[in-house]
């Protein structure tokens, strides 16, 4: 067996992409019943239980103004209490003072677990709501609260790239044969 062959050989065994991470999901058609509607996106890495580069905003609707959010609800001081955020449950806060009182929070829940494989339509639930308290203990049951009326989620796990140690043996087999025809 030549030389090429076997770096050939031994560059085909190699991985051929790293391991995928974080998969960002998109909020598609997500409406409440109070005909206001959410946008946005955010990232999940299922490997580590960890949501990223949370932007979703919220529009109005005749029950609340919309919002913004960027924060886990969970990750702040004073939301304890609360279902923490998990691969089948989101829930943010658009303040992240620590004194959630008169701040808006929104909660999905995802019909199936979000994964690093990305994937959809994944159906959702939820709400949200204005907080009543600085930990958000619940929501204010009044004119202050909105459901999820529908829409999806949609993930797209990340283009894997080529490994390092395949280029570099790639690269090296087409160094070794034009070396040799020289």
């Amino acid at each position: 067996m030549t030389r090429f062959a076997r770096l050939l050989l031994v560059s085909a065994a190699l991985p051929l992409a790293l391991p995928a991470s974080t998969v960002f999901w998109t909020l598609s058609t997500v409406s409440f019943d109070d005909g206001g509607s959410a946008s946005g996106s955010f990232g999940y890495d299922a490997d580590t239980n960890t949501y990223s580069a949370i932007n979703i905003t919220t529009t109005a609707g005749s029950q609340l103004g919309g919002a913004t959010y960027t924060f886990l609800c969970d990750g702040l001081a004073d939301c304890t209490g609360q279902t923490p955020s998990a691969s089948s449950v989101l829930f943010l806060a658009n303040d992240p003072s620590g004194n959630l009182t008169d701040t808006f929070a929104l909660f999905l829940s995802f019909t199936s677990a979000l994964t690093d494989l990305g994937g959809g339509p994944n159906g959702l639930s939820g709400g949200e709501f204005f907080c009543v308290d600085t930990a958000c203990s619940g929501p204010d049951t009044g004119q202050n609260s909105r459901n999820v009326n529908g829409g999806v989620v949609n993930g797209q796990a990340p283009v894997p790239e080529p490994s390092s140690m395949l280029l570099l043996a790639t690269g090296a087999a087409l160094f070794g044969l034009r070396r040799r025809k020289a």
